[in-house]
């Protein structure tokens, strides 16, 4: 009988447009991460295996879920990590996406679905 595969909740929701705090109580104390902490957490991140990118302007994603089991369980605890380091990340969704933006790793929603990493092809036509 195979095992039934775990939800992968140690990171980040799949999407991340909206404030997590508006649901889950007040932020007093947990660590709020900083924004000239946020190109570092963007390289941490991708150190992991684990793509993240811009979804518009507002929000961005962490491809954790995109991974094998064998990977997950090399990068799911260095995502903890990260987390706690960081902290809250909430309050800096929008510059986080600019940051995302700006190495190229993003989707906009209104376009066709395509990887992000599709984008350098499509600015060079252009």
């Amino acid at each position: 009988m195979m095992a039934r595969r775990q939800p992968r909740h140690l990171f980040l929701p799949l999407l991340i447009l909206c404030k997590e705090g508006q649901n889950t109580g007040t932020h007093q104390d947990k660590r709020l991460m900083l924004e000239a902490e946020i190109p570092a957490f963007v390289d941490d991140v991708i150190a992991t295996g684990c793509d993240i990118c811009a979804l518009g302007h507002d929000g961005y994603v962490v491809g954790d879920a995109d991974l094998s089991d064998e990977e997950y369980e090399i990068a799911g605890p260095k995502l903890a990590r990260i987390k706690d380091r960081y902290g809250d990340r909430d309050h800096l969704l929008r510059e986080i996406a600019i940051e995302l933006r700006s190495l190229g790793r993003h989707h906009d929603l209104v376009s066709p679905p395509v990887y992000w990493s599709d984008n350098s092809k499509g600015h060079e036509e252009s």
